[in-house]
């Protein structure tokens, strides 16, 4: 992440209060909510994660009372000129959209759970799933294929799917030859569907459980479970494009295992994955990586009690960001570093939020962009699903301590140097000097003004 600064004015002791006061409330929040979702508008089921187009973020999701087989919907970062722009209507066009979508150019691509072919009669939303395509603006759906279990398909895709060239490649959770999920492509026209990895159980684990991670030419994923040897562990595996080189690079003890409810996928960041799985004896999820060619498998964070569903990480370019919750619905985002040190909160959710549960998160500059799911358990009462932003750069704050200065900001922000100057000119920045507090959410220095006035900034090296 590039370095950032951010500024605060002091003026001199007799007019400390008043200039405090207004640069207290001219220093912003950094979370804000974008969009809160209604039963009207799909609040009711908020499916994946976003994507960032043309800044639009665009996601799908459903609610029973308008949406019962689910939408595409967009909205711009700051907010406004929200847009349901496709409507799913079940049957044969599919139902239940999940995952993120592809966008390229002007086109959507994306998946549905259900729908398509081979209904249970008894469901009007059953049926194996299918494959999609939309413009941004909602004209021109199309499926591309609609799956088909009898047929040898992959089908049930619960997650998004990955763009090389002109072919998408995604998973299912169910299908392929020994009905225990697959790796599937299909040309962006809809021609050239084909299983490219059929998962047996036998040797290479069951139910293939997150959108893929692509580097060059090679795909990597998770399974949410093992194979005999270790059936409830879930594994990491390659596979390269054009279906050969496939092998198992981790294979998960019961003692940690990937999270079905995770939708953990992978991060690169270089030569290595990055990934979060949840070690069921002390209900804690864990932080590990691992080399691309399988070495070097290590767990080097332990996220707190009770951290049972996560997202996929987020690499800023210098810290990993991740999203975890508990059973009662109480998340937050949070940050680590890639070798396991500086575990920070940055947000906690609550009510106003929308919901404990957030998705997985892009990071667009500064800011990420995410969703939070509406409570199920009615812990948040106010809970009805949400979009969201959050700005990674921290606010200083500052307030009158009698007749001495508070400067603050937030304890996550703890490789930051505060720094004062009389100008803004850079040459004249200088530490300021002295360990500030630390009470677990805040840092803070506190002092007398000198004559004349002073800005105050945090540095990052």
């Amino acid at each position: 992440m590039k370095t950032n600064y951010i500024s605060a004015l002091v003026a001199n002791a007799a007019l400390t209060a008043a200039i405090l006061l207004a640069t207290a409330t001219a220093s912003a929040q950094t979370f804000t909510t974008l969009k809160n979702f209604s039963s009207a508008d799909g609040g009711i089921g908020i499916n994946s994660g976003l994507t960032l187009s043309g800044g639009m973020l665009y996601g799908v999701g459903g609610s029973p009372a308008n949406f019962p087989a689910g939408m595409i919907y967009k909205v711009s970062t700051n907010g406004s000129g929200f847009t349901v722009i496709h409507q799913f209507t079940g049957g044969s066009e599919g139902s239940f959209p999940a995952g993120r979508v592809v966008i390229s150019g002007n086109t959507i691509y994306g998946v549905t759970y259900q729908g398509g072919t081979n209904f249970n009669l008894n469901n009007q939303f059953g049926g194996d799933g299918i494959i999609y395509r939309v413009s941004t603006d909602g004209s021109d759906f199309s499926v591309l294929r609609r799956l088909d279990a009898t047929a040898g398909d992959g089908y049930k895709p619960e997650f998004g799917m990955v763009l090389s060239g002109s072919t998408l490649y995604g998973t299912t959770l169910q299908g392929g030859d020994f009905d225990r999920g697959a790796v599937f492509k299909i040309s962006t026209n809809g021609t050239g569907y084909q299983n490219i990895h059929s998962f047996d159980y036998a040797t290479d684990g069951t139910q293939p459980q997150a959108e893929l991670t692509l580097i060059g030419n090679t795909l990597f994923g998770t399974t949410a479970f093992g194979n005999f040897a270790a059936p409830n562990g879930g594994e990491l595996f390659k596979i390269g494009l054009d279906g050969t080189g496939f092998s198992v690079l981790y294979t998960f003890t019961n003692l940690f295992s990937v999270q079905i409810e995770a939708m953990n996928g992978l991060t690169a960041v270089g030569n290595t994955l990055y990934g979060v799985g949840l070690d069921y004896a002390t209900s804690k999820s864990s932080v590990y990586r691992i080399n691309t060619n399988g070495s070097g498998f290590q767990i080097i964070s332990q996220l707190p009690s009770g951290s049972w569903f996560c997202g996929v990480l987020t690499w800023t370019g210098s810290e990993l960001l991740g999203t975890w919750s508990d059973e009662l619905e109480t998340g937050v985002i949070f940050q680590v570093k890639t070798n396991g040190t500086g575990y920070r909160v940055l947000e906690t959710f609550g009510s106003a939020d929308g919901s404990g549960t957030a998705i997985d998160l892009v990071l667009a500059g500064t800011v990420l962009y995410g969703t939070a799911r509406p409570s199920q358990l009615g812990v948040h009462t106010n809970s009805t699903g949400t979009v969201f932003s959050f700005d990674v750069r921290p606010r200083l704050a500052i307030a009158a301590a009698g007749a001495s200065a508070k400067v603050s900001w937030p304890s996550y922000a703890y490789n930051y140097q505060l720094e004062q100057s009389p100008t803004l000119a850079s040459a004249s920045w200088t530490n300021v000097l002295g360990a500030p507090l630390d009470d677990g959410t805040n840092q803070s220095t506190t002092f007398s003004p000198g004559p004349g006035n002073w800005l105050f900034r945090l540095h990052k090296p």
